[in-house]
């Protein structure tokens, strides 16, 4: 019992302490009992941060259920990494059926929200034609913005699909393209995000139409 009063006190402090000096919370150096809590609690970064050691086997045992009920919950909150990695749990059908179209829409809210690497996977699934219209333009477009705020780890990659994309397109269209991208803002956090949406219970045709009305 005194550890447990301990373990709150600790994690009162943390929150408090976050909430109030604007701080942000290192979760890499919480124990997985404290990031549980603080999840529990309602922190979408704790809940994402504990749906990625599910994801991933780290510190627990690799358990897709779990991973997808966490991402699914911080997504509610509008946490980007976290609605990107639902996209990639039904991009490969982990714990779940595969459903490109979902993991398409997850893709491209987080790409809207910023995020290079679901910008990426958005690209990839518009040159594929996979879980959406074929686009050339689209891939291409989303390509360059990857590029345009990748880290230094990620360009190489990035770069060589954006290179492949452009090769598709003429003057005019690249230009537009690159004027598109230049003008670009990340959208803010959807009011309603694919998760969300499914616990309404409706067919599959309204959900396709309300997720990409989000975008």
């Amino acid at each position: 019992m005194n550890g447990y009063k301990s373990l709150m006190l600790v994690l009162m402090c943390l929150v408090f302490s976050s909430l109030c000096i604007g701080a942000s919370l290192d979760y890499a150096d919480l124990s997985l009992t404290e990031l549980t809590t603080l999840a529990g609690l309602g922190d979408a970064a704790a809940q994402c941060k504990l749906g990625l050691a599910y994801y991933q086997g780290k510190g627990v045992a690799i358990d897709p259920q779990q991973a997808l009920n966490w991402f699914s919950l911080a997504s509610d909150q509008g946490n980007a990494i976290a609605i990107y990695h639902l996209g990639i749990i039904y991009d490969q059908g982990k714990g779940v059926s595969i459903d490109y179209a979902k993991a398409a829409a997850y893709y491209e809210i987080a790409a809207n929200m910023g995020l290079a690497q679901a910008q990426f996977q958005i690209g990839l699934m518009y040159a594929k034609g996979q879980g959406v219209t074929q686009n050339d333009e689209l891939a291409y477009y989303w390509s360059l913005l990857a590029c345009s705020i990748a880290n230094t780890t990620q360009f190489e990659e990035y770069a060589k699909f954006r290179d492949l994309a452009l090769g598709k397109l003429n003057p005019e269209q690249k230009s537009k393209i690159q004027e598109d991208v230049k003008a670009w803002k990340p959208k803010p956090v959807p009011k309603k995000t694919p998760n969300s949406i499914e616990k309404q219970q409706k067919t599959q045709e309204q959900i396709d139409a309300e997720i990409r009305s989000l975008i």
